[in-house]
């Protein structure tokens, strides 16, 4: 993993476990070039395989008129998946 700030990789030494539990880890890394710190969450599976749900979730199919909607709305779009979470 590269350092969000310079995009230097992290040095093994240079992360340390903050957190640990049976589902995640929560991890501090400090890089060696610029010095910045982040903090990460690292999962031991995909979270949503983590999601308990009474019923399975049935697929919809996505027609062609599906797909023809979203284009339309996405041709004329200016922003970020922020704003297109909150249009659709």
């Amino acid at each position: 993993m590269a350092c969000d700030a310079c995009g230097e990789a992290y040095a093994e030494d240079n992360v340390c476990v903050v957190l640990h539990t049976d589902e995640q880890l929560v991890l501090e890394a400090c890089c060696e070039a610029c010095h910045a710190q982040q903090v990460i969450t690292a999962y031991d599976r995909p979270p949503y395989e983590q999601l308990h749900r009474e019923e399975p979730v049935v697929p919809v199919i996505v027609t062609q008129d599906d797909v023809e909607g979203w284009s339309a709305f996405l041709t004329g779009f200016t922003g970020d998946v922020y704003d297109l979470l909150a249009q659709s």
